[in-house]
């Protein structure tokens, strides 16, 4: 996950990040990101549920798509 908005907690990265870096590479391969498709990342539904409004957010921002 590139330049900018990296949350870092010590040295680890929060899950909203993690998650975000996900749903970018899910975007690049199949255009929309659901939250069922972070399940096969390896995310909980309790994470996605806590950390999908944030997570998405960051990741249309890294990919600058705006909603119009």
């Amino acid at each position: 996950y590139a330049q900018g908005a990296v949350m870092v907690l010590g040295d680890k990265v929060s899950v909203a990040d993690r998650m975000a870096t996900a749903v970018v590479e899910i975007m690049r391969e199949q255009v929309v990101c659901r939250p069922q498709d972070l399940l096969e990342k390896g995310f909980t539904n309790e994470e996605i549920e806590r950390h999908w409004p944030m997570a998405n957010a960051l990741a249309h921002v890294e990919l600058n798509i705006l909603d119009s």
